[in-house]
């Protein structure tokens, strides 16, 4: 019973990372400069400019999709 929770819960947090990925596909122009760094395993990515939040988002939601992918192929694994 519990295999099947996790692949449930696996396939939700993977639909909400493509979600996240979809709606930052066309992005709204923002008016604000921003700037920052995203850390992807030991590797920072560094931006500056109008509308990165977009970026941000992207970033976040590839991370948060490649991570509940490997969760989730381990948990088919086991089933």
């Amino acid at each position: 019973m519990a295999e099947i929770l996790y692949t449930i819960l696996g396939l939700i947090i993977i639909l909400i990372g493509l979600a996240l990925i979809f709606s930052t596909i066309n992005p709204r122009k923002a008016n604000v400069e921003s700037g920052g760094f995203i850390l992807i395993g030991p590797f920072p990515i560094f931006f500056k400019g109008k509308g990165s939040r977009p970026l941000l988002l992207l970033f976040l939601a590839l991370t948060i999709l490649i991570f509940s992918l490997f969760v989730f192929l381990g948990m088919v694994r086991y089933v």
